[in-house]
């Protein structure tokens, strides 16, 4: 009896609760340990789903930076729809058992974002140690930084929006 948003949204935070708790125990084990960054990247990478079938209302949002979070990456995104996206991040999956993140899915969003003229930012390939798979795509980091669309809000900025 459930829609595909709803099931939609219930098998993501279904994803990011199991994730959460494998990044808790991991807390407790004696070689590794509970890393907050690694909890925020699997909850966003079991999200991803509802991002995707809620990225329409990203667009209407008034974020300054709107923006796309691909991690973990765990299998291939073909067709993103990045009309006003300005910015996508995209990364492997770390940690004790961490899943596969493959070349060409990587390469392909990449090369979506260079059709589409948005930011693309390579975070990491991830795995079990991660500073040794490093950061490199073909050779090359990916540090690409959205343009910001307006002057950061600064208290110069609003004392001359006030003034004019």
């Amino acid at each position: 009896g459930f829609d595909s948003g709803q099931s939609t949204l219930l098998g993501a935070l279904s994803g990011a609760m199991y994730e959460f708790y494998v990044e808790i125990e991991d807390g407790f084990a004696r070689d590794w340990g509970f890393s907050p960054g690694d909890a925020e990247a699997d909850i966003l990478g079991a999200t991803i789903f509802v991002l995707r079938n809620r990225i329409d209302f990203l667009r209407q949002t008034s974020a300054q930076v709107k923006f796309l979070s691909c991690e973990p990456l765990i299998g291939a995104l073909p067709n993103l729809d990045l009309t006003n996206i300005d910015w996508v991040i995209v990364g492997g999956e770390s940690g004790r058992k961490p899943r596969l993140m493959k070349p060409e899915w990587v390469l392909d969003i990449k090369a979506q974002c260079r059709e589409n003229k948005v930011a693309f930012f390579f975070k990491q390939w991830g795995g079990t140690n991660k500073k040794k798979t490093g950061r490199l795509l073909k050779g090359k980091t990916y540090d690409e930084m959205p343009k910001l669309k307006h002057a950061p809000i600064s208290r110069s900025n609003v004392i001359r929006a006030i003034a004019a």
